[in-house]
């Protein structure tokens, strides 16, 4: 009697579980139904999965069901589109907002994993008088933290793990996101993409130099004056997340140019495109010279960087950089660099668990 009473009450609990976490789904399709007889053509379009988001009581307690009992992702779309033109990631690449939220973190074993991996990092490149960097762009859920209303865990994230492990063994780490908290009046992400704009990249750049400066204090690195940067929009149709999730979302983006260059493109490639590279392979290697500056610059890069490289490369004689994080030891003594830095967004920090050499 016993064992059948405990399995239904076992059977009844997961019934109201289950009611709790899809009555909003159900109810949402029904919506949606009704909606595309009213309207046929583009609400033909929506679905559940890539646009309703529950209200803010449900979507914690489905959230703590879900972690709990089923150990599920807490959003696992691409993307989700929210309020006021908002579109941001999910836990499909990467676990991107569970990170965020500091509900995923680096374990123990992978702490030291990385411990190991930073040291004999930057002990090889002093060991070559080079300086290292390991720097973060902020995940867009990081900076804008309010967009989905989970509370974020009391414990670091992976990213603030990072950064008091380089702290712990003296690997000097920059958050790119820094600055970003000085200035709530400017966006400094696109609304509709992963990336942040040129405000963000431009913030990004300046948080970085101001760390430069310190550890090379006889060289000039330029200050720009956000006020007198020449700015401009685009109306572009949309971005990465809203493409995603097939919704035309028109965004104005922000943009930012120097009224003066004193940086050359550099034509020459000199490494082969590795075997199985599968982003733009003209985007693979890319050098820039400068008459103006002073030091060389050699960067593990993502496509984050592309939007502070105009400033980068205003600083530097040369500059170079790989799309890719392949920290090959061959290729950093054949450039001679003064500086390596290795730039990967926070949702990817598991990249350097990868230990290339």
């Amino acid at each position: 009697m016993f064992t059948k009473r405990k399995i239904k009450i076992s059977f009844d609990f997961r019934t109201l579980i289950f009611v709790l976490i899809f009555s909003p789904m159900v109810l949402s399709i029904i919506n949606l139904g009704v909606q595309k007889i009213i309207n046929p053509g583009k609400k033909v379009k929506l679905s559940f999965k890539n646009n309703y988001i529950p209200k803010d009581q449900l979507l914690s307690l489905n959230r703590n069901i879900k972690e709990t009992l089923f150990g599920t992702q807490l959003i696992p779309e691409r993307a989700v589109k929210l309020k006021n033109g908002w579109f941001v990631i999910g836990d499909f690449f990467s676990d991107a907002l569970s990170e965020s939220k500091g509900l995923i973190v680096f374990s123990k074993e992978e702490i030291n994993q990385l411990k190991n991996i930073l040291i004999e990092r930057n002990s090889w490149l002093e060991k070559n008088n080079i300086k290292f960097y390991l720097t973060v762009p902020p995940n867009k859920l990081t900076v804008y933290d309010s967009l989905i209303p989970i509370r974020k865990r009391d414990r670091n994230t992976k990213m603030e793990q990072i950064d008091s492990l380089c702290q712990a063994i003296g690997v000097p780490f920059i958050n790119l996101g820094e600055d970003f908290k000085n200035h709530p009046d400017k966006r400094l992400y696109h609304k509709t993409d992963t990336h942040w704009n040129d405000y963000g990249g431009f913030y990004g750049y300046s948080t970085a130099i101001k760390r430069f400066e310190k550890d090379f204090p006889n060289q000039k690195f330029k200050h720009f004056d956000f006020n007198k940067l020449e700015k401009f929009t685009t109306n572009t149709l949309h971005g990465d997340l809203a493409k995603i999730t097939q919704i035309d979302n028109k965004e104005e983006y922000l943009h930012l140019k120097l009224d003066t260059t004193f940086a050359e493109v550099i034509k020459e490639k000199k490494y082969p495109i590795p075997e199985g590279y599968n982003k733009e392979p003209s985007n693979f290697e890319l050098r820039f010279k400068n008459s103006k500056g002073n030091l060389k610059l050699l960067a593990y890069r993502d496509s984050f960087f592309g939007y502070c490289n105009p400033f980068f490369i205003e600083n530097f004689e040369e500059t170079v950089l790989f799309w890719d994080h392949n920290f090959n030891k061959d290729v950093i003594l054949n450039e001679k660099p003064d500086i390596v830095i290795i730039e990967v967004l926070e949702r990817d920090l598991d990249i350097l668990l990868s230990n290339k050499t």
